[in-house]
């Protein structure tokens, strides 16, 4: 039986908690990323493969910032788990979840779905965020 973890970042954890699954990726159930993301995604390569990951970010978020590119694209900042995952570049669905405007990319060729999840807001984990995340990965998991 494989050990299943759920990895919960937020500020300056962030970074370095989303190296875990790139280098433990199959131990891991999903990444559940808050107002954090890997910097110069281009040069990592996911070597453990594969992971469902989530991701929540405040659009005005002025502590840890989201990587947004040349053209200003807050899609970008999860550009590691959407080019691991073998997603294709554009979202397969965009749904409003209360303040949350989600990007979810689940017709992903590993067969693991990729989510970003923005919000008007700053630095903060919004109220209802890990009921709806936590809710998402545990039901993909039965």
């Amino acid at each position: 039986m494989r050990t299943k973890f759920i990895s919960q970042d937020f500020l300056t954890a962030a970074p370095w908690l989303g190296v875990w699954p790139v280098k433990a990726g199959q131990e891991f159930a999903g990444l559940l990323a808050i107002a954090g993301t890997l910097w110069q995604q281009e040069d990592i390569e996911c070597q453990a493969g594969p992971i469902n990951i989530t991701h929540v970010h405040g659009l005005k978020d002025n502590v840890m910032s989201l990587p947004r590119g040349n053209n200003n694209n807050p899609l970008k900042g999860i550009e590691l788990w959407r080019r691991t995952n073998q997603c294709q570049i554009e979202p397969d669905t965009v749904e409003k979840i209360n303040i949350f405007t989600c990007h979810h990319w689940t017709g992903c060729n590993s067969g693991k779905e990729t989510s970003i999840c923005l919000h008007n807001y700053g630095h903060m984990i919004p109220k209802g965020w890990m009921d709806i995340v936590l809710g998402k990965i545990t039901e993909k998991e039965k």
